[in-house]
């Protein structure tokens, strides 16, 4: 079968893109991505070997703002993916469906990673409305008008996979689609390249963007507290490395406003630095708000590390609290205890890796994209044969 793939940024390391890449290493149908924004530099290396199947339309920019979002979506909505495809297959996590308005002659299936976070998470929207309440009026109209477009747009989808329990509950609660069009599918863990010889050294390692969302001020205070309760445990070390896009600059810059010499935060590591840092560390940290579905979790899994994550969104559907990782809420003296309770014990935190790289193996990424394959197939025979 011919799949036009469509997601609106290939520009980043994050869940999104290594998802795509990985249908396109696995799947047994013939797949072509389109995009409006690819940066080969910034994205995954391992895309370099599929650019003749890669097509970039017109760009659009990768500032978050609202005239910025408002002019993404007119292009995108207004754009037509080329004849020959059997199905339109889109990564929605914001603006992706509105691909939809213009494209409605074949199947369309949407991989949906979030609606749009900032209008649909409620624990995201609290938290903005809190720290800009002065845009409030500006985005309570934003939001009421972009609902209605956002629904007209999902309800032109014919089914739509979800990569959480939490995604396919903010679906339902906003009534973009009903429950019979709406499926739960995990995605997967390279558990090859992300496992090895490891070691659990006295330090904690926090894979994230730097990003205001993902709450990395709270593995800060945490790890603060810790080491003033803790006196024996000075010599461990937090390490946050993640991407740093120029339009994060002010929060990068109020967390360097934070850290001391025990604190390091690298920006835009390698691949091959994240690896390691997941490698040597003695447990993965996740701190975002309501995280979508919790892929750094999996990795620190693979890597036979426990994770210490917010007891909300995907992490709860993933940690096993107490044998694979800690579930805290977003009390940093809570935080702070489960940090202790790995730092302290380091044959605690290898008998939770070991129980965590078992949950890893569970998350594959074959069965993975054979699931999609034989769905397509078996549901579209006319265009599958």
């Amino acid at each position: 079968m011919k799949i036009a793939l469509y997601y609106p940024y290939i520009h980043l390391r994050s869940g999104v893109e290594r998802t795509i890449l990985e249908i396109l290493k696995r799947s047994r149908h013939e797949w072509h991505v389109f995009t409006n924004f690819y940066d080969r530099g910034s994205t995954y290396a391992a895309f370099r070997d599929f650019e003749d199947k890669i097509t970039e339309l017109n760009r659009i920019s990768v500032k978050r703002s609202y005239v910025n979002t408002l002019r993404s979506a007119f292009v995108i909505a207004n754009q037509k993916i080329p004849d020959g495809f059997d199905i339109l297959w889109v990564h929605n996590e914001g603006l992706g469906s509105f691909i939809n308005f213009k494209n409605k002659a074949i199947p369309r299936i949407c991989f949906c990673h979030t609606p749009l976070k900032i209008i649909y998470d409620r624990e995201l929207r609290i938290d903005y409305l809190k720290k800009n309440f002065r845009k409030a009026p500006f985005y309570l109209l934003f939001s009421f008008l972009f609902k209605i477009i956002d629904r007209k747009a999902f309800s032109l989808y014919d089914y739509c996979f979800c990569v959480s329990n939490e995604v396919k509950e903010r679906i339902l609660k906003n009534k973009l689609l009903l429950k019979n069009k709406l499926e739960v599918i995990y995605g997967g863990v390279d558990t090859e390249s992300f496992s090895g010889d490891v070691e659990y050294g006295n330090y904690f390692f926090q894979p994230t963007r730097i990003k205001w969302w993902k709450n990395i001020e709270l593995a800060i205070n945490a790890f603060n507290l810790m080491q003033k309760e803790c006196k024996e445990l000075q010599d461990f070390r937090l390490v946050i490395a993640g991407e740093l896009y120029p339009t994060n600059m002010r929060y990068y810059n109020k967390l360097k406003n934070m850290v001391n010499k025990n604190i390091i935060i690298k920006i835009n590591s390698t691949e091959q630095e994240i690896l390691n840092l997941y490698r040597d560390c003695r447990a993965v940290l996740s701190t975002t708000l309501n995280e979508d579905f919790g892929l750094t979790v999996l990795e620190g899994f693979s890597f036979s590390k426990p994770v210490v994550a917010v007891n909300r969104g995907g992490p709860k559907e993933i940690i096993r609290n107490g044998v694979t990782g800690f579930l805290s809420s977003e009390n940093p003296e809570e935080y702070a205890d489960y940090m202790a309770r790995l730092a302290e014990d380091k044959d605690f935190a290898v008998k939770m890796g070991v129980e965590a790289r078992k949950d890893a193996m569970k998350y594959n990424w074959d069965d993975f994209v054979n699931y999609i394959d034989n769905f397509i197939q078996l549901r579209y025979p006319p265009y599958g044969g």
